[in-house]
């Protein structure tokens, strides 16, 4: 048995994708945020701006798909979209309860990681989803 298995390597590959995409999150909205932008409309329009650079680097090099973008791209667009809407409310509401939005962040950056992941391996990149339906 190999010691590096095709999931072991797929989960590294996700998780230093996600922790580039996930850092240039939380300097690009944590610079925003010190030039006077609210947080949590510096945290949506980062997070806007890397969809696309992720998806592709997630497509490519994490799940190595073959599927057309045709396929693939709206559904990435479905979880982002909710990953974009968190990350705008997330900010919002823990403002409200005087948290950091330093603090927010890394919340919002750990909670659509872990989502994304799941999402993207059994539904937008998995070969084995039919009609779009979750395996």
């Amino acid at each position: 048995m190999p010691i590096v298995t095709k999931n072991s390597l797929q989960i590294f590959r996700f998780l230093l994708t996600g922790g580039f995409g996930a850092g240039l999150y939380i300097v690009g909205s944590f610079t925003l945020t010190t030039a006077g932008m609210k947080a949590w409309i510096a945290s949506f329009i980062v997070y806007a701006c890397l969809v696309p650079i992720v998806y592709f680097i997630q497509s490519k090099f994490v799940f190595e798909s073959s599927k057309t973008y045709s396929k693939s791209f709206p559904r990435y667009l479905v979880i982002q979209l909710i990953g974009l809407g968190l990350s705008a409310l997330m900010p919002f509401l823990l403002a409200k309860i005087n948290v950091s939005p330093i603090i927010s962040f890394f919340s919002v950056a750990l909670l659509i990681s872990f989502t994304s992941y799941v999402l993207q391996l059994i539904w937008v990149f998995s070969s084995n989803s039919k009609n779009g339906e979750l395996n």
